[in-house]
């Protein structure tokens, strides 16, 4: 009989590594009020997110994959350019301090130019490598140029009228936008300025060449404008935009627009206008999961929810019939509720509503009546939904029918989040100074839970232990720039003790999902939504390893000491993200042991033959920590299967290293619907899947045949 052998790349958590918990990272990436656009030679995108003290720079990959590439020395990026070498230099817009920084392909952020800048808007090379910048600060506006070296001169001081943008051509002369009146002017080699255009504009606010010599101008009327070498000028786009602020070409003609506020829109050589990147996480307000660990997010500014999947794939859940969301809640069903806390003007009062979206996205109205700024949702075990109103303070009670009460009018101050424990008490931040916790008895008697030491609070969410985390700002008067997060950790008597602490960034929203990770939405980042693994557990860990032979899974793992743990959980998973227990062994007691667990029903290998696996370690009080993530690779002797390209477009070939007689073959989006299925049979080596029907994602993709089933990821980026 032959075996097969499961060999992990790394052996995990080795050398007596300890299971830590509280670690902050980045969950997910995501553009954030972009200010700039720029591609590298790679083909890569660069986005500078400079409003409202991001200062960060995101890189977007050719098939839209955002990670944040820069998030330090950087103060209100307004502008980004590329030099022939591949580094990025920055225009850094914050008053008092204008300076151009320089980052190189590694990331490693520098000084390049301090002095001689007055509010730098605008960034462009030239073709010896010069660097020219647009200062304007009102009056006083000109263009400095910048040698390789750091030597800056200003090469024009007069003739412009509040500029905005600046290209160079093939030639290259520089252009200009001016906006009082709206015109393009062009600066020769030598700096003789005439006008290009002078009329047919609306405050331009970015330029770009294309590789013929086109001048495309972006318009604050939602509009680009395209400029022939002769000035002529004409309308390449006057819809699909939103506030268009800058502008960039990539290699084969397609123009890129960052749209203020939202999203990046790629406009082909035809003028066909399409959305590169639409999921943006902005000023997440609230956060919920559902029961299959997918994380909803609420965004104010694009009035939109966003899923984010638990391998952090972020879609856009619902983009209209919003009005300011602030706030989210699952019912039993997986119906999604939100708060609108914008209101609107019904001919006779001002309307706030709750709205009702089902597992499909079909969103209705299920609330338009008393309420007043809803800012927090929660729903008891019946299935009531109860509500914070804002001002005047109070908690309304819904019912699953629709009526609407009043829970509780006194006692509280600008309720801003609501949480239930498991004895069905509700507890009630009041954000308002000085700010407190408030309890609700299920008959609705209100009591002060906490009446000091949180701060500045902003959100609050229980653990499955029943501790309750409150997320608070903590200002340092003496030395803002060090003001920064803080979470608590409140026991159920009320005893306040630090969690996380000195986080840069202000949280404004907290939960929990299934396996007791915290998360935090973040105002205003280029990473929205951070991810902070919990409980310290008394566990090391020397060495964790598996095997699989003859159709088992024997997996083996020593601790170097244990302290009141009670239990260990195997997991396994095919994807990296979503993980199955596979078995449970009791914890020995205090010391130093050896365990081994026997699957013999082991997942049937993915098409890659990686698999991944961790240990759940519960300790005596019911916390619990996970290991480290690890992979795995599974060598198969006598059959391998592999698929090409990937990522693909209209086809997909599917290579079997022996024939095999039939397969079936079927396709999956991320929610896990079967979108493509096809079988063939005749003893081939290989097979073609037409992907043309599919739209461009990630989707997994699946193979059974008489040896096994393999599955993989898939990429289609058309």
């Amino acid at each position: 009989m032959k075996k097969q052998l499961l060999s992990f790349l790394a052996i995990a958590l080795m050398m007596a590594t300890t299971l830590k918990a509280q670690t902050v990272t980045p969950f997910v990436s995501s553009i954030n009020q972009p200010t700039a656009i720029a591609f590298d030679n790679a083909g890569n995108l660069f986005v500078a997110n400079g409003y409202y003290g991001s200062n960060s720079i995101s890189k977007v990959t050719t098939s839209g994959m955002v990670t944040t590439f820069v998030d330090s020395r950087l103060n209100s990026p307004s502008a980004i350019a590329f030099d022939n070498s591949g580094n990025m230099f920055v225009a850094n817009n914050r008053y008092p301090n204008y300076y151009v920084s320089k980052v190189t392909p590694s990331g490693v952020v520098t000084n390049f130019v301090d002095s001689g800048l007055n509010s730098p808007s605008a960034l462009a090379f030239d073709k010896a490598g010069n660097l020219f910048v647009l200062n304007c600060s009102y009056p006083n506006c000109y263009i400095s140029k910048i040698t390789p070296s750091g030597v800056i001169t200003n090469f024009v001081d007069s003739g412009l009228n509040s500029p905005s943008a600046i290209a160079f051509d093939n030639s290259g002369n520089l252009f200009v936008s001016n906006n009082y009146p709206a015109s393009i002017s062009k600066v020769t080699p030598s700096g003789v300025i005439t006008k290009f255009v002078d009329s047919g504009l609306n405050y331009s606010t970015a330029l770009a060449f294309d590789k013929v010599g086109n001048l495309f101008v972006a318009n604050s009327s939602e509009s680009i404008s395209k400029i022939n070498s002769s000035g002529v000028i004409s309308t390449f786009v006057d819809s699909g935009l939103n506030s268009p602020i800058a502008l960039a070409f990539d290699k084969v003609g397609n123009l890129f627009v960052a749209n203020r506020f939202e999203s990046i829109s790629k406009i082909a050589p035809s003028g066909v206008v399409s959305n590169f990147i639409t999921s943006i996480l902005t000023n997440p307000s609230a956060l919920t999961f559902d029961m299959s660990g997918n994380l909803f997010v609420a965004n104010q500014y694009t009035n939109s929810i966003s899923k984010v999947t638990p391998s952090g794939v972020i879609t856009t859940f619902i983009d209209s019939g919003l009005n300011y969301p602030s706030a989210l809640a699952f019912d039993k069903a997986g119906n999604l509720f939100v708060g609108n806390n914008g209101d609107y003007w019904n001919g006779t009062r001002y309307v706030y509503t709750i709205s009702k979206i089902t597992p499909s996205g079909v969103i209705t109205t299920f609330i338009d009546s008393g309420l007043n700024h809803p800012s927090a949702l929660a729903f008891d075990k019946a299935g009531n939904l109860f509500v914070g109103n804002d001002y005047p303070a109070s908690i309304s009670k819904i019912t699953p029918s629709g009526v609407v009460s009043t829970f509780v009018d006194s006692g509280l101050n600008s309720p801003s989040g609501l949480a239930f424990d498991k004895a069905g008490n509700l507890f009630v931040l009041n954000n308002n100074y000085p700010a407190s916790i408030s309890k609700i008895t299920p008959s609705g008697v209100v009591t002060k839970f906490v009446d000091s030491g949180l701060g500045s609070p902003s959100a609050i969410a229980f653990d499955k232990l029943g501790n309750l985390f409150v997320a608070s700002w903590n200002w340092d008067y003496s030395n803002w720039n060090n003001s920064s997060s803080i979470i608590n950790k409140v026991n159920y008597s009320g005893t306040i003790s630090t969690f996380v602490s000195n986080i840069k960034d202000s949280i404004i929203s907290l939960a929990f999902d299934n396996e007791g990770n915290l998360y935090a939405g973040v105002y205003n980042s280029s990473t929205p939504i951070l991810k902070i693994t919990m409980n310290s557990l008394p566990v090391t860990l020397s060495s964790f390893t598996a095997t699989i032979n003859n159709k088992t899974t024997i997996t083996n793992w020593q601790t170097a000491t244990e302290v009141n743990t009670s239990y260990f959980i195997i997991q396994h998973s095919t994807d990296g993200s979503s993980f199955t227990d596979i078995g449970t062994v009791k914890a020995i007691g205090n010391g130093a042991n050896g365990y081994q667990f026997t699957d013999n029903n082991p997942t049937p290998c993915p098409l890659n033959g990686v698999l991944y696996y961790r240990l759940k370690t519960v300790d005596k009080d019911g916390s619990f920590a996970y290991s480290k993530v690890v992979s795995a690779q599974l060598t198969i002797d006598h059959f391998q299967c592999s698929i090409s390209p990937n990522p693909a477009k209209d086809n997909v070939t599917i290579s079997f290293s022996k024939a095999v007689d039939k397969a079936t073959i079927a396709v999956y989006d991320i929610s896990g619907k079967a979108v493509m299925t096809q079988s063939f049979s005749g003893n081939a080596s290989a097979c073609k899947l037409h992907t043309q029907s599919l739209k461009n994602g990630v989707y997994v993709l699946k193979v059974n045949t008489s040896t096994g089933s393999y599955n993989q990821k898939l990429l289609i980026n058309k």
